[in-house]
């Protein structure tokens, strides 16, 4: 565009080499306009190109702080991701063990119930033979008295043969006694009468 006004203007100066003072502050004053403008817009662009150096920077920096905030991320997410897996693992071995420890579990609970079962049967079978046991205590304690109170009886009717006897042979024995006396005695008599006839016969 500038260029076209300048072969306009070389074109008014072809035709008329002579400007007049008019067309001088005109142009005089055109060209302060320019420059002015000029100047305004080489500060429009000075500031344009601060800002954009200012945004360029903070792009830049934001560049920078959004690489850094992803690989903070990503060294973040990488984190998340082992802790993610360690967990996993961890809740793998956890859920494998709940399994074991279920398993032993059940195991540790039908033999404790079989356990337990035997244990009744055989509590059972011992009440039931404590139960023999006492009945056939009872049955011995009835026997016992009545042997004691049989013994108590035998004892009594011993001590009463006993005394029988006793008396038996003390009057055996008096007997005795008394027959040894009348044989000798009788003894006596026949020998004395044996000499008295025997003295008798040889007189």
């Amino acid at each position: 565009m500038p260029k076209k006004k300048r072969g306009a203007r070389d074109k008014k100066n072809k035709k008329s080499p002579w400007l007049n003072e008019r067309e001088t502050l005109f142009y005089e004053q055109q060209i302060l306009d320019n420059n002015r403008e000029l100047a305004r817009l080489r500060t429009t662009n000075e500031e344009l190109e601060h800002e954009i150096k200012t945004i360029r920077q903070q792009f830049t920096k934001l560049e920078e702080d959004r690489s850094d905030i992803v690989a903070y991320l990503k060294r973040n997410l990488t984190e998340k991701i082992e802790e993610t897996h360690d967990l996993n693992e961890r809740i793998s071995a956890l859920e494998e063990l709940r399994k074991k420890e279920l398993a032993s579990f059940k195991k540790k609970e039908a033999a404790m119930e079989l356990e337990y079962r035997t244990m009744e049967s055989n509590l059972s079978a011992e009440v039931k033979l404590a139960a023999g046991k006492l009945n056939a205590l009872e049955d011995w304690r009835i026997a016992r008295l009545d042997l004691m109170h049989k013994f108590e009886v035998q004892n009594q009717q011993l001590k009463e043969q006993e005394e029988r006897h006793k008396n038996t042979l003390h009057a055996a024995e008096k007997a005795l006694i008394v027959g040894k006396a009348k044989w000798f005695y009788f003894i006596s008599i026949s020998l004395s009468l044996s000499n008295l006839l025997w003295s008798i016969k040889f007189k």
